[in-house]
């Protein structure tokens, strides 16, 4: 046990001397906390050690005492100058949030200020929060109005739960029983194919089929329709009752109240849970009526499509024609369902229907064969031109007369195949149209080629030059001639471009002894100077002198400005002429200068 005292009397010490410093320090908040703790500490101490500590804390506390007085002498002008800045913030003209945040910030400040020791009556106290009262006015102004408006969100937003309430109520008002709905359904399922033709022009047949149909059969299948409504009065029923509710546009106002609601600022986070509960109740029964609805209105769809099915499959096709016409006016009293689902279904029930109007288009074969034919005709003539695309540059420019044959051969009047009528067109016109952008860019890379093919033979002859310059004083050896002639004439250049390699390699041939051309590496530098001022590229540091010397000129002969940008490329082509021409130049000379010819080249986009 007087170990433990001990221990505990050691840490009571230590906390005592962290007492003292945190005085030491004016650390008056740290230290009020410390001393408050401490306070019970040492009275629940041994006595054995008690005294001690009883000591050393009293005089802790003497020194804190002086720390408290100290803080209370300083922070006086600083409560001061916040009373004040308060009394100011009551006559600026500040909006309603920026005065609140300065009220707030200045609470702040005081409660910081006022943290470690906090004085009873104090008459600073007083006036500061006089001149608090007085400067929140106007922000309770603004509050109080954001509550009026809130109020008013919330009763736009209760006028749409009414209406949303009242869109449920006429939809379950207007419902038919379940029990009546499946059975009416059944049998109206039963009827779509065992019943009664209906004579009825739709949409797909309105021309094919008005010459094969008389006036009697419309009289006849007329007075049968009459029979069959009046032996099925259910049917009757369950069309009035789908009818009493317009689903389409129930769903039309539900989707304006959601969006409303959206739109609509929401009040205040107490009230706006509870209110868009109300509304997600609604919403969502109204929504599952809806939903509903729409599943069966797609069931009706799916058995429409199975009775079509069923009617590719029955012996009489006049009697299949006629029973189609009424499955596609049941199809159109359908109402409203999924978008998707519904077009998948419109696909399907289309397909069959045009199933069986086609075992009736078996007399129109040669109709048939006609737009076949037209078919291959025009696929063979893409081919072709298809084929035209994939010839090589050099066997490109012989086909264009062909090409035009092929284009014009194509008669605009033949009729094609309606399903496959657009790809086949469009596909001929893509053919026509890869191969005019094909043929357009010919030119351009043939020259480029041409291009790439002079500087390779320039590089080759340079290569020749530069192993002929470092070799023995005689004339250059037959066998380096002539493979290098062989080399050159298997570039494809222009004709221009190979009678300046051919001068240059004759040059080569002629020269009785290997000589550096100086004149030549003037020459070279010239151009590449000429060059690199006109497109504004930065020269070597040891040709500034010479690059000054001929923008002076250029200036002198009203040539700083004189070119277009897109003269350039040809100036360059043009300076490059020459530069082929030039040789007899050392490889130590002529890399650099080669490097100066590439940035050339491709700040003209010629790289």
């Amino acid at each position: 046990m007087q170990s433990e005292e001990r221990k505990k009397a050691t840490t009571v010490r230590q906390k005592i001397v962290l007492l003292q410093r945190h005085c030491q320090n004016r650390d008056l908040a740290a230290a009020t906390k410390l001393a408050d703790y401490l306070a019970p500490k040492i009275a629940a101490t041994h006595e054995d050690f008690g005294a001690g500590l009883q000591r050393k804390y009293d005089t802790a506390l003497t020194q804190l005492a002086e720390v408290r007085d100290w803080h209370l002498f300083a922070i006086t002008p600083k409560k001061e100058q916040l009373c004040s800045a308060m009394e100011e913030l009551c006559g600026d003209n500040l909006e309603a949030l920026q005065r609140a945040a300065a009220i707030k910030d200045l609470q702040t400040q005081w409660q910081k200020l006022t943290a470690s020791q906090a004085v009873d009556n104090d008459p600073l106290w007083e006036r500061f929060n006089t001149a608090r009262k007085i400067a929140y006015q106007p922000c309770q102004a603004h509050y109080d109005e954001q509550n009026r408006i809130q109020t008013a969100n919330y009763q736009r937003r209760e006028d749409l739960i009414v209406e949303l309430s009242n869109l449920l109520d006429t939809v379950v008002s207007n419902s038919p029983s379940p029990t009546t709905e499946k059975n009416v359904e059944k049998k109206t399922a039963a009827a779509s194919v065992t019943g009664t033709a209906v004579q009825t022009e739709t949409e797909t047949d309105t021309e094919t089929d008005t010459d094969t149909e008389t006036d009697t059969d419309t009289d006849t299948d007329k007075d049968k329709e009459r029979a069959t409504e009046t032996e099925n009065p259910q049917n009757l029923r369950l069309s009035d009752a789908r009818e009493a509710i317009d689903w389409k546009d129930l769903d039309q106002k539900l989707s304006k109240v959601q969006r409303d609601w959206q739109k609509s600022a929401p009040p205040s986070e107490k009230k706006r849970r509870k209110q868009q509960a109300r509304f997600e109740a609604n919403n969502g029964k109204l929504h599952q009526l809806l939903l509903r609805t729409k599943q069966q209105n797609l069931q009706l769809r799916h058995e429409l499509v199975s009775s079509a099915e069923k009617l590719l499959e029955h012996e009489s096709l006049e009697h299949a024609i006629r029973e189609a016409r009424t499955l596609q006016q049941q199809w159109k009293t359908i109402g409203i369902t999924f978008y998707k689902a519904d077009r998948e279904q419109w696909q399907l029930f289309r397909r069959t229907i045009d199933q069986l109007f086609s075992r009736r288009d078996k007399a129109q074969n040669e109709r048939t064969s006609g737009l076949r034919e037209g078919a291959d005709q025009l696929i063979e003539l893409t081919q072709k031109i298809e084929q035209l695309c994939k010839l090589p540059d050099s066997c490109l420019k012989a086909s264009r007369g062909e090409f035009q044959q092929l284009s014009q051969s194509w008669d605009t009047s033949i009729e094609l195949p309606r399903d496959s009528a657009k790809k086949l067109l469009q596909r001929f016109d893509q053919s026509r149209e890869k191969y005019r952008k094909h043929f357009a860019g010919l030119s351009k890379r043939l020259q480029r080629d041409a291009h790439v093919a002079l500087i390779r033979g320039s590089q080759m002859l340079s290569n020749a030059e530069v192993d002929y310059l470092n070799g023995s004083d005689a004339p250059i050896d037959a066998d380096v001639l002539e493979p290098l002639r062989e080399a050159i004439n298997t570039l494809e250049c222009s004709a221009q471009s190979r009678l300046l390699l051919d001068t240059r390699l004759e040059q080569l041939s002629q020269s009785s002894s290997p000589q550096i051309n100086q004149s030549g590496i003037t020459q070279l530098q010239q151009l590449a100077l000429e060059n690199e001022i006109l497109l504004g590229i930065e020269s070597p540091k040891n040709c500034s002198q010479e690059r000054m010397r001929l923008q002076l000129e250029r200036l002198k002969k009203g040539l700083g400005s004189a070119t277009k940008s897109s003269n350039h490329r040809a100036m360059v082509l043009e300076s490059f002429v020459i530069w082929v021409t030039i040789g007899g130049i050392p490889e130590a000379i002529r890399q650099p200068l080669e490097e100066r010819r590439e940035k050339i080249f491709k700040a003209v986009g010629l790289q």
